[in-house]
């Protein structure tokens, strides 16, 4: 069998490579053949679920495979995974991962505040979705991102404007984020000129902010590429 594979070439490779999860390839491929760990160790597409692997996967992974090799990363500390994100840059920081398109981070242990620190390194990055334990830390910058989706637990209550209010986010055209203040809606509005889709829900302390946003179209209009707006309301 591995002699018919190495008469196929590389192309062919990457193009069934694109289709599957890192550990799915090289649990199908890896030590067939030195040809195929030769396409193995070059292939610079690599997709890593973290949130659906073993623990012997996830550390071949993190052994055999280069930052500038991942362009999809899902890192998750639940109690399923825990200490991932961790292991998983403990050789390389964030900022190595210069070819990463998409990112995912799930529960991480501290939020992610080491990752968010130096995220803006990673200039490849145009997605980004974040699965909030606890808090969202103060994020100073981000690449310029096209699409970002923020998801908080529903027993979970705080105002998200103070941890980002000096990213720039001039380039995001998706943004999906569970809930949100009035004051921060107008803030994204303001500040997302390209935004095409955008989902969230009012959160509302006092019954005098449902009046202003009765008028808000008056003083804040949305944004002109806006073509997606999905509202629900958590009124007092």
């Amino acid at each position: 069998m591995s002699f018919l594979l190495n008469r196929f070439p590389i192309e062919i490779f990457h193009m069934i490579f694109d289709y599957f999860w890192c550990h799915e390839i090289l649990h199908s491929f890896f030590d067939t053949s030195n040809y195929l760990n030769d396409i193995l160790s070059n292939y610079d597409r690599y997709r890593i679920n973290g949130q659906s692997i073993a623990k012997s996967d996830f550390d071949f992974i993190c052994h055999f495979i280069l930052p500038n090799q991942i362009i999809s990363l899902i890192l998750s500390d639940e109690k399923e995974t825990p200490y991932q994100s961790e292991l998983f840059f403990s050789d390389f920081q964030i900022g190595y991962y210069t070819r990463l398109r998409a990112l995912k981070l799930i529960g991480l242990n501290d939020d992610g505040e080491e990752i968010f620190m130096n995220l803006h390194h990673v200039q490849s990055l145009v997605s980004l979705e974040i699965n909030i334990r606890i808090d969202l830390p103060f994020i100073k910058q981000l690449p310029p991102l096209k699409k970002l989706i923020i998801n908080i637990p529903s027993n979970i209550q705080f105002d998200i404007l103070p941890s980002i209010i000096t990213v720039s986010f001039k380039y995001l055209q998706d943004f999906s984020l569970s809930y949100c203040t009035l004051t921060a809606l107008q803030h994204f509005f303001s500040q997302m000129p390209q935004l095409k889709s955008f989902k969230t829900s009012l959160l509302f302390f006092n019954s005098e902010e449902l009046n202003v946003l009765s008028h808000i179209h008056q003083v804040q209009p949305t944004p002109i590429n806006l073509i997606s707006f999905s509202l629900s309301i958590k009124a007092p």
